[in-house]
């Protein structure tokens, strides 16, 4: 970890400095330019996933959100979420954020079709 931690340190895309509650511990913090590269690489890969989830029509965009959400919730260990979860507004804050964010953009998807 300390080379790829040193490596972006050196590309300007980390700040390191002494955690002052633990004298042990180190903190990194994206700069601007860390964070530059982050979002780009996160629509990188959002764009390879809509051109792998192209052939879905909505309906099964969203089923296939609500599928793999629940996976990544019992893989989180926050728990496996219950048979009537999906059908309650707030099923959709349950989880990482990145799974509901890209829900919240399969629903928008929908009202610009329709």
């Amino acid at each position: 970890m300390g080379k790829y931690a040193d490596r972006l340190a050196k590309a300007g895309r980390i700040v390191r400095r002494p955690d002052p509650d633990d004298r042990r511990a180190v903190l990194m913090t994206l700069t601007s330019e860390g964070n530059d590269v982050v979002e780009d690489a996160i629509k990188a890969y959002l764009g390879a996933a809509d051109e792998v989830v192209e052939v879905l029509d909505h309906n099964e965009r969203l089923q296939l959100a609500e599928l793999l959400r629940k996976i990544l919730v019992r893989l989180e260990g926050s728990g496996a979420p219950g048979p009537d979860d999906a059908q309650t507004p707030a099923a959709a804050s349950k989880g990482p954020t990145h799974v509901k964010l890209r829900f919240e953009n399969a629903e928008a998807v929908e009202g610009e079709a329709g």
